[in-house]
């Protein structure tokens, strides 16, 4: 299964879904993306405490994440 088809993203959010039910609903998963790279400290995606470099993955997945929030409530404001 082709991990960016609609139906391998709907197969992740069907498994997400049940586990996240007591959470409130700005925390709730709507999209998911794959990413095939790892998040580590040599290729600057986390910084040697290991905390994520939110900024740096942003920006390298831009894309994925325009993607998931394209038509979202959020951002028409």
């Amino acid at each position: 299964m082709d991990k960016n088809s609609t139906e391998f993203r709907e197969y992740l959010l069907q498994r997400i879904f049940p586990l996240l039910h007591d959470f409130p609903g700005y925390m709730q998963v709507f999209g998911t993306a794959v990413i095939d790279e790892c998040w580590i400290v040599e290729n600057e995606l986390l910084t040697p405490t290991l905390k994520l470099k939110r900024h740096a993955i942003t920006a390298r997945h831009e894309a994925e994440l325009n993607e998931i929030y394209q038509g979202h409530d959020a951002l028409d404001g």
